[in-house]
């Protein structure tokens, strides 16, 4: 082999070495760019659970002075409850100096739709409060809402008790946000907290009022506990959760509607409770195949009337679809309103407008949007929801 040819050989073996060098430190740098990134990652994530466990604590931490335990009587039988003390943003008519406002469930203080026969409210300072004594007074409740309130003389108590302050769940609340709901679960575990997300900030169907929906586990006796955000704001007053459903699947009565009641409450004027007078289930997404629905589904199917009137009865019947409530589109989805909270703030022997899709049963077809001006809002029976049915035979209440 002559000398050019060797020394030809000789480069070629020197530049493969050279890649191959260069390969190695490549890949050794990909993989430790890659291990870099993972251990970001994890770090982060690290991060993120310690920022989630610090405010969980801290909203704890933060609310636990205006928590209360409640102990109710019925009879022989004793129940646990909870409670806490609440302002909404108009100061004005709340007077704190002078008394603390406790907020809880209304199913807390009642029993078929009447009072219970004694209430206890235990403060996180262990001091005792006794319903209707030493001033203490049920300033009103909303079976429908499942919503009472109460005012307690600070007399009572030398504690500095804080009031926590609500948010409006419709519009300052996102679904995904974190919310820590804090109770006696159980009747058990005295003041404690549990915490997940926020499912649905405007849940409702035919049973009960809107609520958000949230996945974070409640048990019996969670019932009155506030849901918080990660601010320490209340979005809701915990209620409900389905029959025989799993963990994740409950309701908080939403602050959309449990800030007006409240106000109402506490400025002396309560309110008497606006009933359409029908029986009606949202439309939901098995209703476009099944009623050949072909417009945006949107609004209340109607199932019964259960309260007639001539202008409800010229309006609606079995079958038909109201979209509309004064022009403001209801149903269950994320840019419809409630139909609870459009009629249910309505004075009775007052009127609204219904947009109306009327059902043709022999084609199985529903034919344009008609407005019918002037139907009548009737009084709504206290024993009974939104839709005559008398709430606490379906749902598991907390």
């Amino acid at each position: 082999m002559q000398e050019r040819e060797i020394l030809l050989i000789l480069a070629v073996i020197v530049i493969l070495l050279l890649f191959t060098t260069r390969t190695r430190n490549q890949t050794k740098t990909i993989k430790t760019q890659l291990q870099q990134k993972q251990e970001q990652e994890q770090l982060q994530s690290q991060q993120e659970q310690l920022v989630q466990s610090k405010s969980a604590s801290t909203v704890y931490e933060n609310a636990i002075k205006s928590l209360v335990t409640m102990v109710t009587r019925v009879g022989n039988q004793y129940f646990g409850g909870s409670g806490f003390f609440a302002v909404t943003g108009n100061s004005s008519l709340f007077d704190i100096n002078q008394y603390l406002y406790l907020v809880t469930a209304a199913h807390i203080v009642t029993d078929n739709e009447s009072l219970v026969d004694d209430v206890w409210i235990i403060d996180n300072n262990l001091n005792v409060y006794k319903l209707n004594s030493n001033g203490v007074v049920l300033l009103g409740y909303d079976n429908l809402a499942d919503v009472a309130f109460i005012r307690i003389p600070r007399s009572l108590t030398n504690s500095n008790i804080p009031h926590l302050e609500f948010k409006n769940s419709r519009t300052e609340l996102k679904i995904g946000e974190n919310v820590n709901v804090l109770g006696f679960p159980l009747a058990d575990d005295v003041q404690s907290i549990t915490r997940g997300i926020v499912r649905d900030n405007k849940f409702t169907n035919s049973f009960y009022a809107e609520s958000v929906l949230t996945d974070a586990n409640t048990y019996g006796g969670n019932s009155g506990g506030p849901g918080l955000t990660d601010d320490g704001k209340c979005i809701g007053v915990t209620s409900w959760g389905l029959q025989d459903s799993i963990d994740g699947y409950n309701g908080l009565s939403a602050s959309n509607h449990v800030i007006p009641i409240f106000e109402r409450f506490v400025s002396g004027s309560g309110f008497q409770k606006g009933f359409l007078g029908i029986r009606f289930r949202n439309v939901t997404p098995f209703d476009i195949p099944i009623r050949n629905i072909t417009t945006t589904p949107m609004g209340v199917i109607v199932l019964e009337i259960v309260k007639s009137s001539p202008s409800l009865v010229a309006a609606v019947s079995v079958g038909d679809i109201i979209t509309r409530v004064n022009n403001v589109i209801v149903g269950m989805f994320n840019n419809q309103s409630t139909i609870f909270n459009e009629i249910h703030f309505k004075e009775p022997n007052s009127t609204v407008s219904l947009t109306v899709m009327k059902y043709n049963s022999i084609s199985n077809s529903y034919g344009p949007e008609q407005v019918f001006s002037n139907v009548l809002v009737q009084e709504i029976d206290s024993a009974q929801d939104l839709v005559g049915n008398n709430v606490r035979k379906l749902l598991k209440i907390y």
